[in-house]
């Protein structure tokens, strides 16, 4: 019996601005779930904002994000090789994410939520942290450089080899 329903591996495979613009054009729920985003925008900047979307359990692999994530739920989720580049992600949730040799670099970070984290191989240069949550990450080989932490949390966050160099702290 023949389906017009593709399979779970032509789903995967779909390009990540196809899926999302997809959800917008059928207006169905703005939900992925263990989806494998691997090398998606390599050597190209993702420019599309990411709103109001759930995107749990996935893994993202040489992504580069530099348009604005705004309450997006994307926890559980898994970053190697990533860069966060001169964006606004605000409202967030990014808990019990593991982020690999990812880069921060120029963001406006506000009321996000880092809880429960692995950090490892992070760098984390001049950006502005506004009451954000990073309640129990754990922060390994990773570098704070330039800009500042204004009312976050980093209760119960553990630091391994982790540098704190010309970080405003409020």
């Amino acid at each position: 019996m023949y389906s017009n329903k593709p399979d779970i591996k032509t789903i995967c495979k779909r390009d990540f601005s196809d899926s999302v613009n997809n959800l917008k054009r059928y207006n169905q729920a703005p939900a992925f779930f263990d989806m494998k985003f691997a090398q998606y925008a390599v050597g190209q900047h993702y420019t599309e904002s990411l709103h109001r979307l759930r995107i749990q359990n996935s893994d993202f692999r040489n992504c580069c994000f530099s348009a604005p994530i705004t309450r997006t739920n994307i926890s559980g989720s898994n970053y190697v090789n990533c860069k966060f580049e001169a964006t606004d992600i605000q409202n967030s949730n990014f808990q019990f994410g593991t982020f690999e040799n990812c880069r921060f670099d120029r963001n406006y970070i506000e009321g996000s939520n880092f809880s429960n984290c692995f950090m490892s191989d992070v760098t984390i240069s001049n950006n502005r942290l506004i009451g954000s949550n990073f309640l129990r990450t754990r922060f390994r080989n990773c570098h704070f450089c330039g800009g500042e932490m204004l009312s976050s949390s980093l209760e119960f966050a553990e630091f391994q080899n982790t540098y704190f160099e010309n970080l405003r702290l409020a």
